[in-house]
């Protein structure tokens, strides 16, 4: 504790170490902000799993060869629509064109549409004889000779998973196509590929749902970035309320919000070009981690501010006798401590680099910048009372 309030706080005190901490803070702040705009979104499935593991190699192979054409995109008609008109028809040709112009969707030859299968075969020399009495241009005989007869074709039952009917089967209540997925080849094409079809499917004048067989997961690239901005303004402002219940001095509160949000800011720079993902996963990390990022900054604050020294400087060499020991043994046993997780399972590699990055970017706050601007503001206010008294 001596030596923090002697050695350290010597040190700090001086001028130009007080001028260089906050360059160095500046600088990081800005690699920060920078790294943030290189920042990868959603989960990485080849590393959800050790790298000699079976799954992760299926992934890879499945990544590297099998994805020009990856999966199927669900398009959901989430409405009541009267197929055998001609007009409501074009309308849903025009809506599965548009999405068949998105870059990462196939051309029509790959799409899935019972209704395009059913006019085809409404032209066919069989359906003459097999629809003959059924009027397609009326609602009931279009549903009966798709119930009766396109879904008694063997080739066609498949289609029959597509179409939900009412009770007693006089309307379509819901029914799907598929769009096919093309060149989806990783996870940021997968996260804008479902965002574009959400987007086309708002535009649409008919009610639209789209699914595939990762929406769960790709979702979550699409909303954590949200999440985390939501993140940065609740936390800073509810430690400016907590602060200021329990020392009500504004400035310091602000400081300490200001400091917190930098340091989650700094992290997630730190994150991108330590090749960590935006997910589910470093967000549960981050907020986990937001206690921890709170609590030095506050302590040494408190510290400061309830200090009976009388000179800025002296301040801040009580703050560090005070607290300073304390955040080194949290921080190194922090980081210390999580190394015994780091392994090449994703969750635990995520959970122990951003800890790390926490645990550091918190003690150089603590120790060095939240002190030394504190003093350099006091000791402004000092001179500023003397001035005007």
């Amino acid at each position: 504790m001596a030596l923090f309030r002697d050695s350290l706080g010597k040190i700090i005190s001086n001028p130009l170490v007080k001028i260089s901490i906050l360059i160095i803070y500046i600088v990081n702040l800005s690699l920060g902000i920078w790294g943030t705009f290189y920042i990868q979104h959603g989960i990485k499935y080849e590393k959800l799993f050790a790298k000699d593991s079976v799954l992760t190699e299926g992934y890879r192979i499945n990544l590297k060869y099998f994805k020009r054409h990856s999966y199927p995109y669900h398009i959901i008609i989430n409405e009541t629509l009267d197929y055998s008109d001609i007009k409501v028809q074009k309308s849903l040709e025009n809506l599965l064109e548009k999405f068949q112009m998105h870059p990462n969707i196939a051309d029509g030859q790959f799409t899935l549409s019972w209704l395009k299968f059913y006019k085809v075969f409404q032209k066919n020399p069989i359906a003459k004889f097999s629809l003959q009495g059924y009027n397609m241009s009326n609602k009931q005989d279009f549903i009966d000779g798709l119930r009766n007869v396109f879904f008694n074709i063997k080739a066609a039952q498949s289609f029959s998973n597509d179409v939900v009917f009412n009770s007693n089967k006089t309307d379509i209540l819901y029914s799907r196509f598929f769009v096919m997925g093309r060149n989806v080849n990783s996870s940021d094409i997968e996260r804008d590929t479902l965002r574009d079809l959400l987007k086309i499917a708002d535009e649409s004048d008919i009610p639209v749902l789209v699914h595939c067989i990762k929406s769960n997961l790709i979702e979550q690239g699409i909303i954590i970035g949200q999440m985390v901005y939501q993140l940065f303004w609740i936390t800073a402002t509810l430690i400016t309320a907590v602060f200021l219940l329990f020392v009500p001095n504004l400035l310091v509160a602000i400081i300490v919000a200001i400091s917190v949000v930098s340091l989650i800011v700094e992290t997630l720079g730190y994150m991108s070009l330590w090749d960590v993902n935006l997910d589910i996963i470093s967000l549960m990390s981050l907020i986990l981690c937001v206690g921890f990022s709170v609590n030095y900054p506050a302590h040494i604050s408190y510290a400061y501010v309830m200090s009976q020294r009388k000179t800025p400087n002296e301040k801040l060499k009580d703050s560090l006798y005070r607290i300073g020991f304390p955040i080194l043994q949290g921080s190194l046993t922090t980081g210390l401590g999580i190394l015994i997780l780091y392994s090449d399972v994703y969750f635990l590699c995520t959970f122990a680099k951003i800890v790390i990055l926490v645990a550091l970017e918190t003690a150089f706050h603590a120790l060095f910048f939240i002190p030394v601007i504190l003093s350099i503001i006091y000791a402004i206010s000092d001179k500023t009372k003397t001035i005007f008294c």
